[in-house]
């Protein structure tokens, strides 16, 4: 996959989590890189059936 804007890893705030289900905890990392950082672009990624 490519990465749609030139970025090193470091400096991608990410956020991961299990179970596809967003926490209170993530939900405010989320908050604080789009208003604290100034993050524009939220990209979410998920996948299903893991570990059977």
């Amino acid at each position: 996959m490519e990465l749609p804007v030139v970025a090193r890893t470091f400096e991608l705030p990410l956020v991961r989590e299990a179970g596809n289900i967003v926490t209170l905890e993530e939900t405010g990392s989320i908050e604080y890189s789009t208003f604290v950082l100034g993050s524009k672009v939220l990209m979410v990624l998920g996948h299903e059936n893991c570990g059977h």
